[in-house]
Protein backbone atom coordinates (compact mmCIF):
# COMPACT_ATOMS: atom_id res chain seq x y z
CA UNK A 1 0.00 0.00 0.00
CA UNK A 2 1.37 3.40 -0.94
CA UNK A 3 1.85 6.15 1.57
CA UNK A 4 -0.57 9.06 1.23
CA UNK A 5 1.80 11.43 3.03
CA UNK A 6 2.97 14.01 0.46
CA UNK A 7 6.21 14.48 2.40
CA UNK A 8 7.11 10.79 2.29
CA UNK A 9 10.26 10.07 0.28
CA UNK A 10 9.68 8.35 -3.06
CA UNK A 11 12.16 6.33 -5.02
CA UNK A 12 12.66 7.09 -8.68
CA UNK A 13 12.14 4.19 -11.09
CA UNK A 14 15.92 4.04 -11.68
CA UNK A 15 16.49 3.56 -7.94
CA UNK A 16 13.73 0.96 -7.65
CA UNK A 17 15.18 -1.19 -10.42
CA UNK A 18 18.74 -0.49 -9.25
CA UNK A 19 17.89 -1.64 -5.73
CA UNK A 20 16.34 -4.83 -7.06
CA UNK A 21 19.45 -5.65 -9.09
CA UNK A 22 21.92 -4.54 -6.43
CA UNK A 23 20.21 -6.33 -3.57
CA UNK A 24 19.90 -9.46 -5.69
CA UNK A 25 23.64 -9.38 -6.42
CA UNK A 26 24.78 -9.10 -2.79
CA UNK A 27 23.82 -12.62 -1.61
CA UNK A 28 25.01 -14.07 -4.92
CA UNK A 29 28.38 -12.34 -4.47
CA UNK A 30 28.62 -13.53 -0.87
CA UNK A 31 27.82 -17.13 -1.79
CA UNK A 32 30.32 -17.04 -4.65
CA UNK A 33 32.98 -15.56 -2.36
CA UNK A 34 32.38 -18.17 0.33
CA UNK A 35 32.42 -21.03 -2.16
CA UNK A 36 35.73 -19.89 -3.69
CA UNK A 37 38.89 -18.91 -1.91
CA UNK A 38 38.44 -16.09 0.57
CA UNK A 39 41.32 -14.21 -1.06
CA UNK A 40 39.38 -13.09 -4.12
CA UNK A 41 36.15 -11.18 -4.46
CA UNK A 42 34.45 -11.44 -7.84
CA UNK A 43 31.94 -8.83 -8.87
CA UNK A 44 30.51 -11.04 -11.61
CA UNK A 45 27.24 -11.20 -9.75
CA UNK A 46 26.90 -7.41 -10.01
CA UNK A 47 26.75 -8.00 -13.78
CA UNK A 48 23.94 -10.51 -13.20
CA UNK A 49 22.13 -8.03 -10.95
CA UNK A 50 22.57 -5.31 -13.57
CA UNK A 51 21.29 -7.68 -16.23
CA UNK A 52 18.14 -8.36 -14.21
CA UNK A 53 17.66 -4.67 -13.35
CA UNK A 54 18.20 -3.56 -16.96
CA UNK A 55 15.77 -6.16 -18.23
CA UNK A 56 13.12 -5.18 -15.69
CA UNK A 57 13.63 -1.48 -16.43
CA UNK A 58 13.17 -2.12 -20.15
CA UNK A 59 9.93 -4.07 -19.74
CA UNK A 60 8.55 -1.98 -16.87
CA UNK A 61 5.78 0.59 -17.16
CA UNK A 62 8.19 3.53 -16.83
CA UNK A 63 10.70 4.21 -19.56
CA UNK A 64 14.01 4.11 -17.73
CA UNK A 65 17.40 4.22 -19.41
CA UNK A 66 19.78 1.38 -18.62
CA UNK A 67 22.79 3.50 -17.59
CA UNK A 68 21.24 5.13 -14.48
CA UNK A 69 19.81 1.76 -13.42
CA UNK A 70 23.24 0.16 -13.85
CA UNK A 71 24.96 2.89 -11.84
CA UNK A 72 22.57 2.36 -8.96
CA UNK A 73 22.91 -1.41 -9.23
CA UNK A 74 26.69 -1.03 -9.05
CA UNK A 75 26.49 1.29 -6.06
CA UNK A 76 24.35 -1.15 -4.11
CA UNK A 77 26.17 -4.24 -5.40
CA UNK A 78 29.59 -2.94 -4.34
CA UNK A 79 28.78 -3.29 -0.64
CA UNK A 80 30.56 -6.68 -0.30
CA UNK A 81 33.69 -5.06 -1.74
CA UNK A 82 33.45 -2.20 0.73
CA UNK A 83 32.96 -4.74 3.53
CA UNK A 84 36.09 -6.54 2.39
CA UNK A 85 38.01 -3.27 2.65
CA UNK A 86 37.63 -3.50 6.40
CA UNK A 87 39.98 -6.49 6.34
CA UNK A 88 42.75 -4.22 5.11
CA UNK A 89 42.91 -2.63 8.55
CA UNK A 90 44.46 -5.88 9.77
CA UNK A 91 47.05 -5.71 7.00
CA UNK A 92 47.88 -2.08 7.78
CA UNK A 93 49.04 -2.94 11.27
CA UNK A 94 51.66 -5.32 9.92
CA UNK A 95 53.54 -2.58 8.04
CA UNK A 96 56.69 -1.43 9.80
CA UNK A 97 57.38 2.14 10.79
CA UNK A 98 56.04 4.72 13.20
CA UNK A 99 52.41 4.63 14.25
CA UNK A 100 51.49 7.74 12.21
CA UNK A 101 52.97 6.10 9.10
CA UNK A 102 50.99 2.91 9.68
CA UNK A 103 47.77 4.86 10.17
CA UNK A 104 48.34 7.03 7.08
CA UNK A 105 49.30 4.06 4.92
CA UNK A 106 46.35 2.00 6.09
CA UNK A 107 43.94 4.89 5.53
CA UNK A 108 45.22 5.50 2.02
CA UNK A 109 45.02 1.79 1.22
CA UNK A 110 41.44 1.48 2.48
CA UNK A 111 40.23 4.61 0.68
CA UNK A 112 41.94 3.54 -2.56
CA UNK A 113 40.45 0.05 -2.32
CA UNK A 114 36.95 1.38 -1.69
CA UNK A 115 37.12 3.90 -4.55
CA UNK A 116 38.42 1.23 -6.93
CA UNK A 117 35.77 -1.30 -5.85
CA UNK A 118 32.95 1.24 -6.26
CA UNK A 119 34.12 2.39 -9.70
CA UNK A 120 34.60 -1.15 -11.02
CA UNK A 121 31.22 -2.19 -9.61
CA UNK A 122 29.50 0.77 -11.28
CA UNK A 123 31.06 -0.06 -14.66
CA UNK A 124 30.04 -3.71 -14.31
CA UNK A 125 26.51 -2.73 -13.25
CA UNK A 126 26.12 -0.40 -16.25
CA UNK A 127 27.35 -3.10 -18.64
CA UNK A 128 24.94 -5.62 -17.13
CA UNK A 129 22.01 -3.19 -17.32
CA UNK A 130 22.77 -2.35 -20.95
CA UNK A 131 22.88 -6.04 -21.85
CA UNK A 132 19.61 -6.58 -19.95
CA UNK A 133 17.93 -3.76 -21.85
CA UNK A 134 19.28 -5.10 -25.13
CA UNK A 135 18.04 -8.58 -24.25
CA UNK A 136 14.55 -7.26 -23.50
CA UNK A 137 14.49 -5.47 -26.86
CA UNK A 138 15.74 -8.56 -28.71
CA UNK A 139 13.09 -10.74 -27.09
CA UNK A 140 10.45 -8.25 -28.19
CA UNK A 141 9.14 -7.30 -24.77
CA UNK A 142 7.26 -4.04 -24.68
CA UNK A 143 6.67 -1.93 -21.59
CA UNK A 144 3.58 -3.06 -19.72
CA UNK A 145 0.57 -0.76 -19.85
CA UNK A 146 -0.51 0.84 -16.61
CA UNK A 147 -4.21 0.36 -15.81
CA UNK A 148 -6.22 3.56 -16.02
CA UNK A 149 -4.09 5.32 -18.63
Amino acid sequence: MRSTDPGAPRLTPAWRYGLVGGLASIPLTAVHWLSETANELSLNMVFVGGLVAGYLAAVGAEQVRAAPVGVRTGLVGCLPGVWLALDTFLFGGSVGGPAWFQMLGTGMLVVSFIVFAVLVSIVIGVLGAKVGGWLAAKLGHRPTAVAGN
